[in-house]
């Protein structure tokens, strides 16, 4: 493994490590992948260099509206920090508030004295969620601890709309 190459890529900084079976063909392939994302800038502000900064970014764009013993009701708005390059809702942050939603809810009915445990995550999309756009999330323990949230969209554009947009499964387990 080596550190220095001859020509300075995207990808590489003091910390990088570059394997020397990868041909100086393919490193320019994947920094002009990178590139084309919109990734020009890998140095990140340190309040954002940290573990779990993800699910305290996106959190502040899920707002709860309710709160009653095994289910909860959320809204998320879309906005550009919690985007993909291709201007919707990014799966990261699908992902991170159907396991904040989920675990809350379970939180509902199981003490804060018991540990959970993410057993299983399943996340079906019908459409992505653009720029924009409120989710109406609705989130209720289903049994034994299987978790189903639904989110509904609400506004896109100054129009309501009514479509489903995801449904996530999440199989919360005591340990």
């Amino acid at each position: 493994m080596g550190e220095n190459r001859s020509a300075p890529t995207l990808m590489e900084n003091k910390n990088t490590v570059i394997s020397e079976k990868l041909s100086a063909e393919s490193i320019s392939k994947v920094n002009g992948f990178v590139k084309s994302m919109g990734l020009f800038n890998l140095n990140f502000p340190p309040q954002y260099d940290t573990k779990d900064s993800f699910s305290e970014l996106s959190r502040s764009f899920l707002k709860v509206q309710h709160v009653h013993r095994g289910k909860i009701s959320c809204i998320v708005s879309v906005k550009p920090p919690i985007m993909n390059v291709y201007g919707s809702l990014h799966g990261g942050a699908v992902g991170d508030v159907a396991v904040r939603v989920a675990t809350a809810c379970a939180r509902t009915i199981v003490g804060k004295d018991k540990e959970l445990f993410l057993g299983e995550l399943s996340i079906s999309y019908l459409s992505s969620a653009p720029q924009n756009v409120s989710l109406y999330g609705i989130c209720f323990v289903l049994s034994a601890f299987s978790v189903l949230m639904h989110c509904l969209q609400l506004k896109h554009q100054g129009r309501a709309c009514q479509d489903l947009c995801g449904l996530f499964s999440c199989h919360l387990r005591q340990c």
